[in-house]
């Protein structure tokens, strides 16, 4: 206590459940207060009372003009300008004379998503506050605002029971301590929030929400026609976007050449990092690459290949007809649905939209974008990129049947010369140049070895080796025979073998250490017996199919009578050559013998 104190008293001053203050009185003398001292204190703390309501509510009425007039300078800002971004910062300077805050930001709401964007973000450390893009509203004050309908503080006092239902109500982020959020009305419906923060411990009072709800009330028409405006805006950039598209398009029978302008103006649409068109042979369940251009898009492989549809996000829109959004949570958990985009997402793709190619009724194909931003896409960006794909599925169909179609044109023509070939080859070497000439009008590949049984029987040779140099592989190379019996491929069933990246047989290691990550090898049968192998090696993964498969068997027909042409007509020169020489032999063995007979005859003519 105070030095020489020795009796006090006190008394409240206003209600005794409500009081405002506390009259004390101290004294140094020894002495008890009497019951006249009491009644003469409350008499004086009646009077404080009354002098401090006084003072209270004129300051109170003094507080409610001012703020009057801050709300009035609001309403006045709001109709000056239709350009929101101009208006924000001075309507933050009036509420800044109302209400303690270091950081202010105003959130449009997108309820369909269950979403939120910030339009306008000012104050403390707001350089580095994450104000771009969407964000969800599960956890965060906004939530609580929605559920409640009304405001909101969080700060020291309750935090820890706000944040038990909503775990991201507020952030320790530039050391902010307190939250005041309040909802903002627009004809019945929430459609934003303005919030305050502060670095101050227990910021707010109940009755700041009251004041922050005439902040909001003020803004709320301006929120809305801005939102509205940048809808319509949007709207039009989007049918501008679509319309460009159609015409790109259109503009050429040739997908190829229109695929980079129409990749260019989808981007107006979508934010992404990679973008992807595919097409899918159902009955055989492959999955082929028709476009694709971003992030990492050289790990895909070209057109003339594909890989197996199951486990890619164009199975999962096929078969559901309606678009996804694909999250790194659904690839890593569901990995039977979505393996295939595994490699995308170890590439930094955080997100995915993949929507359905439909013509006719049909689902063929899929059109997907990705992106490296986490939660890049909403509803409505499926929206979008559904209209993309109906103003693309018609021509990319026909692109499709219209390629199938000069594929075969162009197999069926191959076929013809390489049988043509086949049936005039005389000398190996030419025929298996002409074999190179050949496939490499239907099939892509970097690497060709032809591998031939020799007349013996035990031995193969590499007769011809053409592309990336492998390690061994070179024309001439003779190994025995097992070596190449035991590939499962030389077997009894005249079935090829695709394989990529393997290291299980003798040569494959080698291919791989060469660059090729795919390959096909195919026996070569003549009367159900091997005579030979061809392979075909690829830089590229996934780079062959079994449509390859039943190409090659065509072809290997062709290429196995052609060597036994060759055979029989080297064998028909050898025994030719060998005839003729075994009667040049006996003609002139038997021009020798007529000469020595002579040379015995007697001079008369007489025999000896």
């Amino acid at each position: 206590g105070v030095s020489g104190i020795t009796g006090a008293e006190s008394v409240p001053i206003g209600s005794p459940t409500r009081p405002i203050g506390v009259l004390g009185i101290y004294v140094k003398d020894v002495r008890l207060f009497s019951s006249h001292d009491l009644t003469f204190m409350k008499s004086v703390a009646s009077i404080l009372a009354a002098k401090i309501e006084q003072k209270n509510t004129s300051m109170q009425v003094e507080k409610v003009t001012e703020d009057r007039g801050y709300i009035s300078e609001i309403t006045r800002i709001v109709g000056a300008s239709l350009d929101m971004q101009e208006i924000y910062p001075l309507i933050a300077n009036q509420a800044k004379k109302m209400l303690e805050f270091d950081r202010i930001t105003v959130n449009v709401i997108d309820h369909v998503n269950q979403s939120f964007k910030f339009t306008y973000v000012a104050g403390a450390d707001s350089s580095d506050w994450p104000a771009q893009g969407v964000h969800p509203i599960k956890g965060k004050a906004i939530d609580a605002v929605l559920q409640s309908g009304q405001g909101i503080i969080v700060q020291q006092e309750n935090k820890h029971e706000v944040l038990n239902q909503y775990p991201d109500a507020i952030s320790d982020q530039g050391d902010f301590h307190s939250l005041l959020c309040v909802p903002v009305y627009w004809k019945g419906e929430i459609i934003a929030d303005l919030a305050l923060r502060s670095k101050v411990v227990n910021a707010y009072r109940e009755k700041d929400i009251e004041v922050a709800d005439l902040i909001a009330s003020q803004i709320a028409a301006a929120i809305a026609n801005d939102t509205l405006h940048t809808a319509e805006k949007l709207y039009a950039v989007e049918q501008s976007a679509l319309a460009e598209i159609s015409r790109i398009i259109v503009s050429s029978v040739r997908l190829d050449d229109i695929y980079p302008r129409f990749a260019e103006s989808a981007k107006r649409l979508l934010n992404f990092d990679r973008i992807v068109i595919n097409t899918v042979d159902e009955q055989k369940a492959i999955c082929f690459l028709r476009y694709t251009w971003g992030k990492n898009s050289d790990d895909f492989v070209s057109r003339k290949s594909g890989r197996p549809l199951a486990g890619t996000g164009t199975a999962a829109v096929i078969r559901s007809r309606m678009g996804l959004i694909i999250t790194p949570e659904m690839i890593v958990g569901q990995s039977e649905r979505f393996d295939g985009l595994r490699v995308g997402l170890d590439a930094g793709l955080q997100s995915t939209i993949a929507v359905p190619l439909i013509h006719q009724g049909r689902a063929f194909g899929a059109f997907m974008v990705r992106s490296t931003e986490t939660d890049a896409y909403s509803l409505r960006d499926i929206h979008i990129a559904e209209q993309i794909a109906l103003q693309i599925s018609g021509v990319v169909w026909t692109s499709q049947v219209n390629d199938r179609l000069e594929q075969s044109a162009k197999e069926f023509a191959m076929l013809a010369d390489l049988a043509n070939a086949a049936g005039n080859a005389r000398v190996l070497a030419t025929f298996l140049e002409n074999v190179n000439s050949a496939l490499s009008r239907c099939i892509d590949y970097d690497h060709i070895a032809i591998c031939i049984e020799q007349i013996d029987y035990s031995t193969v040779s590499y007769e011809y080796v053409r592309g990336v140099r492998v390690s061994n592989i070179h024309d001439g190379v003779v190994l025995p025979v097992s070596t190449i019996i035991k590939l499962p491929e030389y077997s009894s069933a005249h079935y090829g073998t695709i394989l990529e990246n393997s290291v299980d047989n003798r040569d494959d290691s080698a291919r791989l250490q060469a660059g090729l990550k795919s390959y096909l090898q195919f026996p070569l049968y003549s009367y159900d017996r091997p005579i030979g192998i061809i392979y075909l090696g690829a830089r590229a993964a996934n780079a062959y199919s079994n449509d390859h498969i039943d190409l090659m068997e065509k072809i290997s027909t062709h290429i196995a009578y052609a060597i036994e042409n060759i055979r029989f007509h080297d064998k028909a020169l050898l025994e030719t050559s060998n005839r003729i020489a075994l009667d040049d032999l006996i003609s002139s063995i038997g021009r020798s013998t007529r000469f020595d007979r002579g040379a015995f005859r007697s001079t008369n003519g007489s025999r000896t």
